[in-house]
């Protein structure tokens, strides 16, 4: 474990206004808590605990043990590749952009962020952004299919927004900040959290000490820090290093792991299947697609797989199928890094 006054330490090397301010000594508690392998698995227990309530609480059958209800909720994780092969066949049948969410079982869609949105709510976090009735998908949560910019990133935490971090990397996992969020506001229930992001959101990108090809911000320091900054066998600190921390403990976080694990594979999966396209149709002169993401993406030369990820999500097919208009308005998106709105 790391202890706090060496949070603080690196804190203030690096942003010096930070020194004897109140938020320094929270930052510091934040830091030693997360670095703590047994504190982090006692929390993780607790949202475990949590999401298996809201799963008997849909359910409503006093006759069905615990078990049961867990094995239930990792077959429906298990079999996400099913129900995505229907909506496609769908569409494949001319019957039109299938929404994803009539496939859903009620029991065990959204179960973990129906959890996470309760507990953000009690301290003031993640508010809604919009009403179903004025966006184009979902409650008024964010989802991040691209990398956001600094200001971006900084804007939507300064509005206290989290979102679906579909742009990460698989294995950083798309709901790892937020549990990183929903174990200190366990932990910490007395903490003024909006207060703490106003901090982080206005903090400056500097150079971190150790590592000079590295940019850093105190939300990086504290909640996203990339392996190369990591000075311990755990670190839950780095997004990276919870999620694998859960999906390896399928016995102590059955429901959890579970459903982590899954969505690591499935990301997996649409990554592969995307640049396998992508790098097969770069040899193809008429794939107008690959050159119009190009043009819209030149930092990671039209190759995101978040491209995939939104056409599905709120088109129904594939980013390649979609007609000229389609992919610009998506490309658009990208290219100004904003973030798209639907279901968190």
């Amino acid at each position: 474990m790391l202890l706090r006054h060496l949070v603080e330490q690196e804190l203030v090397d690096h942003f010096p206004g930070l020194k004897n301010t109140p938020v320094l000594h929270d930052f510091g508690k934040i830091g030693e808590f997360l670095s703590s392998k047994q504190q982090v698995n006692e929390y993780l227990a607790l949202l475990e605990a949590d999401m298996l309530q809201e799963l008997k609480s849909r359910v409503n059958d006093p006759t069905i043990s615990n078990s049961r209800h867990i094995e239930g909720a990792h077959d429906y994780f298990v079999n996400w590749e099913s129900r995505q092969k229907v909506r496609e066949q769908a569409v494949a049948e001319n019957k039109g952009p299938i929404d994803p969410r009539t496939s859903y079982d009620k029991r065990y869609t959204q179960l973990l962020a129906t959890v996470l949105r309760r507990q953000e709510a009690k301290h003031g976090l993640n508010p809604s952004i919009g009403t179903q009735a004025e966006l184009p998908l979902g409650d008024g949560k964010v989802y991040m299919a691209g990398i956001a910019s600094p200001k971006v990133f900084s804007s939507l935490l300064s509005r206290y927004i989290f979102f679906k971090d579909v742009g990460a990397h698989p294995g950083h996992g798309e709901y790892s900040h937020r549990i990183q969020w929903y174990l200190i506001t366990r932990r910490f229930p007395g903490m003024a959290f909006t207060k703490l992001l106003d901090v982080i959101a206005s903090s400056p990108m500097v150079t971190h000490k150790a590592h000079k090809d590295i940019n850093v911000g105190i939300w990086d320091c504290l909640f996203d820090r990339r392996a190369v900054m990591e000075e311990k066998p755990f670190d839950g600190r780095s997004p990276v290093v919870i999620n694998l921390h859960i999906i390896d403990r399928p016995n102590k976080f059955p429901l959890l792991s579970s459903f982590c694990g899954r969505r690591k594979i499935k990301r997996e999966r649409m990554l592969d299947a995307f640049l396998f396209k992508f790098n097969q149709a770069k040899q193809d002169s008429s794939q107008d697609w690959v050159t119009r993401a190009k043009k819209y993406l030149p930092k990671s030369g039209g190759a995101d797989p978040g491209l995939q990820y939104v056409a599905l999500k709120i088109f129904g097919k594939n980013f390649w199928d979609l007609s000229e208009a389609r992919q610009t308005e998506i490309l658009e998106h990208f290219h100004a890094q904003d973030p798209i709105v639907g279901p968190a």
